[in-house]
């Protein structure tokens, strides 16, 4: 049922917003993810993007110079992964709907596998990350991006989301137009606001933060130790930037 709920709403929110351009600010920060790990990025290389949502990962991937991998997708939502074959070439990447949960692929199959903003938004985020390091390479790279939310932008955010939880979908979109205006006015991981962004992509953003029916703030002591438990050995991580870890599967 839970499973159920989550895709539902998922499809519903791609309906509503697959077609956005992706502003510059959004590939920059798939630029900065994928940074620390470009050099381990080359030739033939399979990746696995856990949650590819609007597809700006595979379109940053496919942008690298030199560097042709092989690239699969899989997202809750049938709606993305749909809008997302539609677009690509088939040479281009393999999309599939699956639950990050729950990844119907086998043992120590891909080179890289990553989720970008996506594991707390599951029913199960360590469960997702154990199916994360399950369908990596031993000596493969393993990418989690995971907001360090704390203080008063996780009370503010808490609070939205519970008066979020007590609309409907047409109130949750009133809520993300009233928020438009001052959103980035606050440290946001994601930088977008109007100064580099149209409304209706900063209105994307702030529905993925308030409307999901299920998100878990993982704080990133949290993130380390699962990474550990796991046998995970980590690549980066910097203690000025809580969100991006890289880590090695023993």
């Amino acid at each position: 049922m839970a499973r159920q709920r989550t895709n539902a709403y998922y499809d519903s929110h791609w309906e509503d917003f697959s077609d956005l351009v992706y502003p510059a600010v959004k590939i920059e920060r798939a630029r900065d993810f994928f940074r620390p790990v470009l050099n381990s990025i080359n030739d033939k290389k399979t990746i696995l993007d856990i949650g590819c949502g609007d597809g700006v990962h595979w379109n940053y991937l496919k942008r690298i110079e030199n560097s042709p991998v092989i690239y699969s997708g899989v997202d809750i939502s049938t709606r993305a992964v749909n809008y997302l074959k539609g677009i690509a070439d088939k040479s281009e990447g393999s999309f599939f709907v699956m639950d990050a949960c729950n990844l119907d692929f086998p043992d120590n199959h891909f080179d890289i596998v990553f989720a970008y903003g996506v594991i707390g938004y599951t029913d199960d985020p360590q469960s997702a990350l154990q199916e994360i390091q399950r369908v990596g390479k031993p000596g493969g790279l393993i990418g989690i991006f995971s907001p360090d939310i704390k203080g008063i932008s996780k009370t503010i955010l808490v609070a939205t989301r519970a008066i979020a939880k007590l609309s409907g979908n047409r109130g949750k979109r009133i809520m993300a137009n009233l928020l438009v205006p001052f959103f980035g006015l606050a440290r946001s991981e994601t930088q977008i606001s109007l100064r580099n962004a149209s409304w209706r992509q900063v209105c994307e953003v702030i529905l993925t933060d308030i409307a999901p029916p299920t998100l878990k703030i993982i704080n990133y002591q949290e993130m380390i130790n699962w990474f550990d438990n796991l046998k995970i050995k980590i690549k980066y991580d910097s203690a000025d930037y809580k969100t991006i870890l890289w880590g090695i599967k023993s």
